[in-house]
């Protein structure tokens, strides 16, 4: 009985020590209205003040939007990923008119954006008129998240500037393909970007923003990537939570030149971001084998726990048992005794 009880705790410790793994599909909770309990091809959101948030699996170059972002790469040379299905739609007129502007002002930096018209898209009528290309950063860079902030706000903040006209644009999953940028580490960036971006400026003429997930493999994974984030923000507890959150990542203006784009700032004589080392302290405490080696070891400590609080439990009713026993013979022990002085 004890052996079997033993075993019920130990299993028990091990599901709830083990975090989820994200699993694209179902997520988990204490709160039954955690999240939806499936994916969805198009989530689509609403907050006061805010335009409507979609998020929809599909092809960018299909949306009914009036701009689409492309993640691009320095040169605007667009040669595979989402560049390449964008360029193609297009036609050749937007190869030829992103080398015109590389030769004229020079490659883009990371983060920052350059606008042109979207030529073949731009026939439909219900075609995007403009694209906005925007160079994300590499995975391995040390301020990717500084980086991939501005690629989100500086397109928005192209559209809100200089196009007047626009009331929706439609964002790629940027970064996270050929980059190399974990989705994971991704996901809640891109969000906090966007939303804190239009909070800041609610004065504005777009009226929706589109998160567009290729459908790719593993387009349900980020399904629900996305699905997790949303739900921090529309099922915050109160407004005053919610407006904590949004401002998190604030608007961060244009990306620095080249030269100066990885110099870090420095505040009170410390580093404002976390050192290299520090970041791969960071990277191995997400590891999945840390993870598992983090479950088994409180395991172990609450197994252990529950032996030492079973064996000190087992050695009271021990000693309350000699006790009595003690008790019960001196009660014998002193009856004849008092029998025989009277």
């Amino acid at each position: 009985m004890k052996n079997r009880l033993n075993q019920i705790l130990l299993i028990a410790a091990i599901i709830s020590c083990i975090p989820s793994t994200g699993h694209a599909g179902i997520f988990s909770g204490t709160d039954e209205n955690y999240a939806p309990s499936g994916i969805v091809q198009e989530m689509t959101y609403t907050m006061e003040n805010c335009p409507k948030i979609s998020v929809v699996k599909g092809d960018i170059t299909q949306q009914k939007v009036d701009v689409i972002v492309n993640a691009a790469n320095s040169q605007l040379s667009h040669g595979g990923g989402v560049a390449a299905a964008i360029s193609k739609a297009c036609g050749p007129e937007l190869q030829q008119k992103c080398h015109e502007t590389v030769t004229k002002d020079g490659p883009v930096d990371v983060g920052s954006v350059r606008l042109t018209p979207s030529y073949n898209l731009g026939k439909n009528p219900d075609g995007p008129k403009y694209i906005v290309h925007t160079v994300g950063p590499h995975g391995t860079d040390t301020n990717r998240e500084e980086l991939l902030i501005r690629a989100y706000q500086n397109s928005l903040h192209e559209v809100v500037t200089n196009c007047k006209d626009v009331k929706s644009i439609a964002f790629p999953c940027i970064s996270t393909a050929i980059f190399g940028y974990s989705i994971e580490e991704a996901t809640p960036i891109a969000m906090q970007a966007v939303l804190s971006y239009l909070k800041e400026h609610e004065n504005t003429n777009l009226k929706e923003v589109k998160f567009v997930i290729y459908n790719s493999p593993n387009a349900d994974q980020k399904m629900a990537l996305y699905q997790k984030e949303c739900y921090k923000y529309w099922n915050a507890p109160t407004e005053k939570a919610t407006k904590k959150m949004l401002l998190t990542k604030s608007y961060v203006g244009p990306a620095q030149t080249q030269d100066n784009s990885h110099s870090q700032k420095k505040e009170d004589g410390k580093d404002s971001q976390n050192s290299p080392d520090e970041n791969s302290i960071i990277e191995k405490l997400k590891s999945p084998y840390f993870m598992i080696f983090a479950a088994v070891a409180t395991t172990a400590v609450v197994v252990g726990i529950y032996k030492w609080v079973h064996y000190k439990r087992k050695k009271k009713k021990e000693e309350k048992a000699r006790l009595e026993r003690i008790h019960t013979e001196q009660q014998f022990t002193t009856e004849p005794l008092i029998d025989t002085v009277a």
